[in-house]
C-alpha cells in the first residue's frame, strides 16, 4: 500500500559576532515528505521556508524527485536532488539536526548562501554500492542535468539557458574491514552561457564558460566519531578568449561523542581568482578562512543544543553562537 511521512525541521540561535548588535535568528524551516508508491518506487519532496531581509519569507522547492530501486545496487532518480558532488552534499540537506555544526561548510554552501558549487541538479541521476567481492562495496553516481544559469543563486527548475547539460560523477570505496569509513573522488562539468546584464544594460558576462570541477573525499562516521574531510578544485575557461580563473578549498572537521556530548571542531577554507566573472558577478567570497569549535548535546533523539566559537581569520571576527535545532 502507497504511505508516505511528513517531518518538520527547524532550528533557533542567537547570534554574537563581532562588531554587530546581539541578536536571535529563526533558521530556515524544512518540510520534508517522503513516500512510498510501490515496493519499487517512492519519492522525496523538500521545501524550504527562509526568513530574508526585512522579515520576509520565501518558500522555497529544495528537492523533488521519482526514485526507481529495482535493485540494491541501483537507483534512478528523475527530478531535483542536491549534486552528487563529495560526500556532504548528497548526506546532509538543510536539517541542522543531523549536522555537527551550526552551520554547513562554506565549500557546500548552497547557491543562495554564497556557496561555490552548483549543490542543486535537476535532471536524472543513476546511484548504488556495487559489492566487490565479501570485503569492499564501490559507491557510484552518475547524473545529467540543467546547467548554471546567470550567476551562482539561478537555479534552473524550468529551463536551460543552452543545451549544453552539465554532468556529474562519483566513485568510492567502502571497506567492509572498516565500517563508516569512505573514500572518494567526483567531477562535473559545465559550460555556462553568456548574457547576465548589469543595472545599465552592459553585458558583464560575454562568452560562454567552461566550469571543471574535481573533488576529493574521506570519511570515518561511526556512532561515536564524525571524521569528514573534502577538498575541491575548480577552474573556468573562457570559451572564446581561453582566459582561466581557479577556486580552490575544502574542510576538515571532527567530532568525538561521550554519552550525549559531542564536542567538535572544523575548518574551513577556500581561494578563488579576484578576476573570475561568473563568481564576481554573483557576490561570492573570493577567500575564506575559517575556524569553528562547539559541543553539541542531545536532548533527545529529535532535538539537540549546540555551543559553538567561531573565528573569521580573513575578516579578523569572533563570534559565538549558541543554538536549538530539532524535528518532529
Amino acid at each position: 500500500m502507497p504511505s508516505f511521512r511528513f517531518r518538520l525541521f527547524g532550528d533557533v540561535n542567537f547570534a554574537l559576532l563581532e562588531h554587530a548588535y546581539p541578536a536571535f535568528r529563526i533558521g530556515a524551516v524544512d518540510f520534508s515528505i517522503t513516500g512510498d508508491v510501490s515496493q519499487d518506487f517512492s519519492v522525496v519532496s523538500e521545501n524550504v521556508l527562509t526568513i530574508v531581509a526585512s522579515e520576509r519569507t520565501v518558500f522555497d522547492l529544495d528537492r523533488l524527485y521519482l526514485e526507481w530501486h529495482p535493485k540494491p545496487w541501483f537507483k534512478l532518480r528523475f527530478g531535483r536532488d542536491h549534486l552528487m558532488f563529495g560526500r556532504y552534499l548528497p548526506t546532509y540537506h538543510h536539517p541542522l539536526l543531523f549536522q555537527l555544526a551550526t552551520v554547513r561548510p562554506a565549500a557546500v554552501a548552497y547557491e543562495r548562501e554564497g556557496g561555490w558549487l552548483a549543490a542543486h541538479q535537476i535532471g536524472l541521476e543513476a546511484l548504488g554500492d556495487v559489492p566487490i567481492g565479501e570485503e569492499l562495496d564501490f559507491r557510484y553516481a552518475v547524473g545529467i542535468g540543467n546547467g548554471r544559469g546567470l550567476y551562482v543563486g539561478d537555479i534552473l527548475s524550468t529551463e536551460d539557458r543552452n543545451a549544453f547539460k552539465a554532468v556529474v560523477a562519483q566513485v568510492g570505496l567502502l571497506p567492509h574491514s572498516l565500517p563508516g569509513f569512505e573514500i572518494g573522488v567526483s567531477g562535473y562539468l559545465d559550460r555556462i552561457p553568456p548574457g547576465f546584464a548589469d543595472a545599465t544594460g552592459r553585458v558583464v558576462l560575454s562568452e560562454s564558460v567552461d566550469e571543471q570541477i574535481v573533488g576529493a573525499h574521506v570519511l570515518f562516521a561511526t556512532d561515536t566519531v564524525d571524521a569528514h574531510a573534502e577538498g575541491y578544485y575548480l577552474m573556468h575557461r573562457g570559451h572564446d578568449t581561453g582566459l582561466t580563473s581557479h577556486l580552490i578549498g575544502g574542510f576538515v572537521q571532527l567530532g568525538v561523542s561521550f554519552a550525549q556530548w559531542t564536542p567538535y571542531a572544523r575548518f574551513d577554507g577556500a581561494d578563488r581568482s579576484v578576476g573570475d566573472t561568473f563568481f564576481n558577478i554573483s557576490g561570492t567570497a573570493t577567500r575564506v578562512l575559517q575556524s569553528r569549535a562547539g559541543v553539541r548535546y542531545e536532548l533527545t533523539d529529535q532535538a539537540v543544543f549546540k555551543l559553538e566559537y567561531l573565528r573569521d581569520f580573513d575578516n579578523a571576527l569572533h563570534g559565538a553562537t549558541p543554538q536549538a535545532a530539532f524535528g518532529i
